[in-house]
């Protein structure tokens, strides 16, 4: 179901002229009514929808600079409501909206609810906060005007919104996906079965989160779960969301032009190329906003959609480059803990943020050393002596406050130093302490700079295997182009090559940006990487050759089975493997990683389409499962063993998240439910704990 066809579905042709018109209203608008953009645009005109890229950027920086109605472009006794929304810097980022800004916005996001699965009759918890934050607001005046039944439950009081579930059984819930999880794994505890909900779908929304919380969530709540994107800036919730095909969230482009550009240079990138989201508002009257640097990173698609909108897509988000945490659901700062602590006077102002994402909903830790004059007065530090107590409930105190930072201590008793449990209490050095403070934070590193050599080395070894193993794997399906059933399957084939060797050439790139030797490294292996070794051969977990691709590409591909079920097993299992690197602590990875990401899907999608083909054959079935039971146990064997001290490392570093075994489970059971319904049968993997790997290897 579309809320509003005309809009939603209109041609592409009448669609560029409604935002270019729309465009040069909002221009017009700005400049004429908030001085900021008179002076920043100027005389500034455009013809063109690609002459937007002319015009300057928009920041958050200049929203508080204006604080708190200086880019209002109306009276304030025309605005009918204001939002805001926490700076890193302490000053809220002011919105406003008029009468007809309302409308719009109970437009975009009664759109947003209705592509989701929403209907008029339908029950709605929502479990959004309500107050300055857009979130639970937005969410309801959408739901009204479709017709929907809304429960305000808001944020918090968990065993409430347990109950709520269990006796009022919505039809939908919306909820951070921190949030919305919590409550999975509570009513799971409590006895609740998913089943029991009577959930349709979830709507989730105002944090990043991954494929994998959706498959949590899911699971959790029994229901789909649609990734819904605002921001207050440009409107609250509502700039675009999933429809129910979920391959990217629809954009209202007819009030929010979309751009993607490079984060670094600001220069526009092409459809599908990954960069930083900028959006300008085309119906937004209270504050319109031109070319505004969300620092959102995804992808842009016009792409046709099967769900018949035409709307532009933005892929789910990769990241952001600010230093902003989320724990449990609430955005914390560094600078709100900083200014809460030097509330404290018997505490010295260093301190060091641990965070632990290795549950569902991220924990943080705050480490503080006690000052000189209380360690003089107490003599110890031991638990139990009552001046610490005394000195712990002061700490607790201070997380409701949040003062600004006063002048520096005049001196400290000792230098800060940051101890490392793993290495039994060693002192790091500067460069160690300052590149694991930012990996417990959430940050990534960008540089070589940023890392010790210890990391570059792990960095390096990962990366080269996926390197080798993209090139590997494009040489091997060479001969398919030729060989592929028809002539659309051979166009299909040479785009999966052309595929794998982009994703190599961008792999060898992020290696060369860390120093090393790419050309001399390639000519040494390229011979090698066509090697393969005769197909009833059984090497197990050996590596036999000097470069370091996963050695299942050792393996010859002779028949289209082995084509296709390679795909289905061996392009899944780097989707799992990859999972970890979108969220990995090194940026030019992550980047990199997401257009590699969408087209291993399109090699998944590819191999799993024709394994159903050929299993629900009578005359290819016995085929398709001899030639599934090969792949499938060679593809077990990539994800090495189960507690590795080096995997332990690439966890402590973050360059991985999960336990290798984690990994391979996730792995097999969703081959397990295609299979089911395939009418294959799942071989029993028989591991040789002993030979396998200490690492899991990453795949191309």
């Amino acid at each position: 179901m579309i809320w509003n066809p005309r809009a939603e579905a209109q041609s592409p042709g009448d669609r560029a002229a409604l935002q270019l018109a729309r465009l040069k209203e909002t221009l017009a608008w700005a400049i004429g009514r908030v001085p900021f953009y008179w002076e920043r645009l100027g005389a500034a005109r455009v013809e063109r929808l690609d002459d937007l890229a002319r015009l300057p950027f928009t920041r958050k920086s200049d929203l508080r600079e204006h604080y708190p109605f200086g880019l209002f472009a109306v009276p304030r006794e025309e605005i009918v409501r204001i939002h805001a929304s926490s700076g890193t810097k302490g000053k809220p980022t002011v919105v406003a909206y008029t009468a007809g800004d309302m409308e719009v916005w109970r437009e975009v996001m009664a759109r947003t609810i209705v592509a989701a699965g929403g209907r008029r009759g339908d029950l709605l918890q929502n479990a959004f906060g309500y107050g300055l934050f857009t979130g639970g607001l937005g969410f309801h005046q959408a739901a009204e005007l479709i017709g929907m039944t809304v429960v305000p439950a808001s944020s918090g009081n968990t065993a409430r919104q347990c109950l709520l579930l269990r006796d009022f059984k919505p039809a939908a819930l919306c909820a951070t996906p921190s949030f919305a999880l919590h409550i999975a794994e509570t009513l799971a505890e409590q006895g609740s079965k998913p089943e029991q909900l009577g959930l349709r779908y979830g709507m989730f929304g105002a944090e990043p989160w991954t494929d994998g919380v959706r498959r949590a969530l899911e699971a959790g709540l029994g229901c789909p779960a649609y990734d819904i994107y605002g921001l207050s800036e440009i409107i609250g919730p509502g700039v675009s969301g999933e429809c129910e095909a979920r391959e990217g969230l629809h954009i209202a482009d007819d009030h929010f032009l979309p751009e993607i550009v490079d984060p670094a240079t600001g220069e526009p990138l092409g459809a599908g190329e990954q960069g930083e989201l900028v959006l300008t508002t085309l119906t937004k009257r209270a504050m319109p906003v031109v070319r505004y640097r969300t620092g959102d990173v995804t992808t842009l698609t016009t792409a046709p959609c099967r769900c018949g909108r035409t709307s532009a897509r933005m892929g789910r988000l990769v990241g952001r480059a600010d230093d902003m945490l989320i724990i449990k659901g609430v955005n914390v700062y560094p600078s709100e803990v900083e200014g809460a602590l030097l509330g404290v006077a018997d505490l010295v102002p260093q301190y060091l943020l641990v965070v632990d994402r290795t549950a569902t909903l991220a924990r943080v830790e705050v480490q503080v050393e006690p000052a000189p004059a209380f360690l003089e007065r107490c003599g110890s530090i031991e638990p139990d002596h009552p001046e610490v107590g005394k000195l712990r409930g002061e700490v607790a105190a201070s997380r409701s406050r949040c003062s600004r930072r006063g002048r520096s201590r005049a001196r400290r008793a000792r230098p800060f130093a940051w101890w490392n449990e793993r290495d039994g209490g060693r002192a790091m050095s500067s460069l160690e302490h300052t590149m694991m403070g930012k990996i417990t934070s959430g940050d990534r590193l960008e540089s070589a700079g940023e890392m010790t050599a210890e990391y570059r080395d792990n960095l390096v070894h990962l990366m080269t295997m996926q390197a080798d193993s993209e090139l590997s794997g494009g040489y091997g399906y060479v001969p398919w182009i030729m060989k592929a059933p028809g002539v659309e399957e051979k166009h299909v084939v040479a785009q999966i090559v052309k595929d794998e060797l982009r994703h190599a050439t961008v792999m060898y790139g992020l290696l060369a940006d860390l120093g090393v030797e790419v050309d001399r490294h390639v000519a040494a292996h390229d011979e090698i990487l066509t090697m393969r070794i005769e197909a009833d051969r059984d090497i197990g977990t050996q590596r036999i050759t000097s470069d370091k691709r996963v050695n299942i590409f050792y393996y010859p591909i002779d028949t289209w089975a082995d084509f296709v079920f390679f795909n289905f097993c061996m392009d899944r299992g780097a989707g799992h493997q990859l999972e970890d690197v979108r969220q990995c602590s090194y940026g030019p990875w992550v980047r990199a990683i997401e257009g590699i990401f969408k087209e291993e899907k399109f090699h998944i999608r590819h191999g799993e389409f024709w394994v159903k083909k050929l299993s629900e054959d009578h005359a290819t079935h016995d085929e398709a499962q001899t030639t599934f039971n090969k792949w499938y146990i060679r593809t077990m064997n990539i994800f090495g063993r189960p507690g590795s001290p080096k995997n332990q490392r690439y966890r402590e570093l973050r360059l991985k998240l999960r336990d290798n075994d984690d990994v391979r489970q996730a792995f097999a059971q969703e081959v397990a439910n295609l299979c089911e319904k395939f009418g294959l049968t799942v071989p029993e993997w028989k591991p040789k704990w002993g030979e396998l790997p200490e690492e899991a290897h990453i795949p191309g």
